[in-house]
């Protein structure tokens, strides 16, 4: 006899295209609350996508936007003196966020991913650190108005990076999930979130590191079966991170996010 297993569907970011010009007049006219920006749309309009997810998430590469138009003392791409930061719309897309779902968490670019160059500390390691210190202030201050947890999101990440911004409120995702990348990941925490397309990567590295917890990024039943022969039902998560035009990207993942499993 057959049980459908079904998976909590857990969000890790999305990448909003930018929205037609009528879309967006439309969208401020409609609009009770400013200031709000482009990014402002993408927050909300990324949310209102994720009505059947578990556990939805805002940001994701891009929400860099928000972060370098924040600091102060940025020219030119280059950091002129140390790092701060002006905390508005930053905590008004938290605000916002948190009206829409209670249980939403923020994926901001890790320190190194917002595409700024070091202009004034001359020293790679002072850079990263000063960056990740204000990291701390900012995860500490999203909390603070309700946010759930905050996914670090990077290609890969420097020891700095997990050193200083590694705590019980913290997930560090790279989309990609190189042999390499998930090491430096499992080096610190237990869980780990992958492409279903590198489920086969994260299974050879059990043997070295414990894994509490996997989220399968895109995956489907297929997956989820491999995945068992490893993990217990109850420690595997189907999660998204959407990064394409697809309208019914949510919607499809959850009708994926199950298995058969056979019961005597």
């Amino acid at each position: 006899m057959k049980k459908r297993q079904i998976f909590p569907l857990w969000s890790f970011g999305a990448e909003v295209s930018d929205p037609e010009l009528k879309d967006l007049s439309d969208w401020v006219r409609g609009r009770r609350i400013f200031p709000c920006d482009l990014v402002t749309y993408k927050v909300e309009h990324s949310l209102g996508k994720q009505a059947e997810v578990d556990m939805p998430c805002y940001g994701g590469l891009d929400y860099r936007m928000r972060i370098v138009s924040s600091l102060e003392d940025v020219r030119g791409g280059f950091l002129r003196g140390e790092p701060a930061l002006d905390f508005g719309m930053l905590l008004q897309d938290a605000k916002s966020a948190v009206k829409v779902n209670k249980q939403v968490r923020v994926c901001l670019p890790s320190p190194l991913s917002l595409g700024i160059e070091d202009g004034y500390y001359g020293d790679s390691d002072d850079f990263t650190g000063a960056l990740s210190l204000l990291y701390r202030k900012i995860m500490r201050e999203l909390r603070d108005v309700g946010i759930r947890e905050c996914v670090i999101i990077g290609e890969r990440f420097s020891s700095i990076e997990l050193e200083e911004l590694v705590s019980g409120k913290t997930f560090f995702f790279s989309p990609t999930s190189t042999s390499t990348a998930l090491c430096a990941i499992l080096e610190v925490q237990d869980a780990v979130a992958v492409p279903a397309l590198r489920l086969v990567h994260l299974l050879e590295l059990l043997n070295e590191y414990d894994v509490s917890t996997a989220a399968l990024i895109d995956a489907g039943p297929r997956d989820f079966e491999i995945a068992l022969h490893a993990f217990d039902p109850e420690h595997l998560l189907a999660g998204g991170y959407a990064t394409g035009t697809n309208q019914d990207y949510w919607t499809d993942l959850k009708k994926r996010a199950y298995v058969a499993i056979e019961y005597f």
